[in-house]
């Protein structure tokens, strides 16, 4: 008789890493339709595009990385969004942060490199802070 052992990682179905993709464009681009409405009028063209380039980006990432990235995988997404805070307009920060905080958590659950995993996490975190502070300053500056 045989018994099988779970996997350290349980299984998550594409369908679900594509909704997660949709949602953090969606909501990193719903932060900031406050910058979109400035002067009274809401540029709907503008904000469209960049909802398109956002999903684009969003899509590739959890289509191709979120499913089978490790935990390097995890980090090197960490810091590019640390540095896609710089072009928070673009509207990848938030996806480039959901998929390395989504790798980053399933490192941390295998028995490899928690600290890589711990680390994705860590700068998916500071980034979002760095987003919302950046937009909620920026909307109050205007």
């Amino acid at each position: 008789m045989t018994t099988a052992v779970p996997s350290a990682t349980p299984h998550v179905s594409r369908a679900r890493y594509l909704l997660l993709a949709v949602a953090a464009s969606l909501v990193h681009l719903a932060m900031m339709i406050p910058g979109y409405s400035e002067g009274g009028s809401f540029e709907a063209t503008a904000w469209l595009i960049v909802l398109a380039i956002s999903l684009a980006v969003s899509l590739l990432l959890f289509w191709f990385l979120a499913p089978n990235g490790g935990a390097v995988t995890g980090l090197v997404l960490g810091i590019a969004t640390v540095a896609s805070v710089l072009v928070f307009w673009a509207g990848i920060t938030l996806p480039l942060a959901a998929a390395s905080a989504t790798i980053g958590w399933r490192a941390r659950q295998g028995p490899d490199r928690r600290t890589l995993g711990n680390v994705a996490l860590a700068l998916s975190a500071l980034s979002v802070v760095a987003l919302v502070a950046i937009i909620v300053g920026d909307a109050i500056a205007n």
